[in-house]
């Protein structure tokens, strides 16, 4: 195994800024979960225990894994109930920063802090300059956190042989 993490759900205060606080789903403690940043070939062990009150999934946003390690509830996989454990398990074989989240009631979870960054690196590397994973919380109001709009932002750069380019995704 090249990598192997235990990752429990909870339940958490956010602190979004002085003495405004938010009640946050969490994978470890933080919102966004623990990254997990691997080497192209790596084999990949996330053991979940729910430990949530309700039945969530993780899936792996736009990495090619196996069905039955693909997380989306009712289709490739059966939720994992509050109390239970899940170990996913695949090879990173395909270069690429990622994003893991729940697939159970996605709109709710993800708004409430269930997601990560999966980032494989690859075997040649490139140099990487900035890598951010960010979720903001505007003040616009939205029905998912109490009166609080959420905004997703991914961005990052890098310097290769082929180049230097960007991605940003919201």
């Amino acid at each position: 195994v090249g990598f192997s993490a235990n990752i429990d759900t909870m339940w958490e205060t956010l602190e979004i800024k002085n003495g405004v606080k938010i009640p946050v789903w969490t994978f470890n403690g933080t919102v966004p979960g623990q990254e997990i940043r691997v080497t192209q070939g790596d084999f990949v062990e996330v053991k979940l225990k729910n430990s949530l009150k309700v039945p969530l999934t993780i899936h792996w946003h736009g990495y090619p894994v196996k069905n039955s390690m693909d997380g989306v509830t009712g289709l490739t996989q059966d939720n994992i109930k509050p109390g239970e454990t899940f170990t996913y398990k695949f090879s990173a074989d395909i270069p690429g920063t990622y994003w893991y989240h729940s697939h159970e009631d996605s709109a709710n979870q993800l708004d409430k802090g269930l997601y990560g960054a999966l980032i494989v690196e690859p075997k040649i590397k490139s140099k990487i300059d900035t890598l951010y994973f960010l979720k903001s919380f505007d003040g616009i109001p939205s029905t998912s956190i109490k009166g609080l709009k959420s905004t997703w932002i991914l961005f990052f750069s890098a310097s290769s042989k082929y180049g230097d380019f960007s991605v940003c995704g919201f």
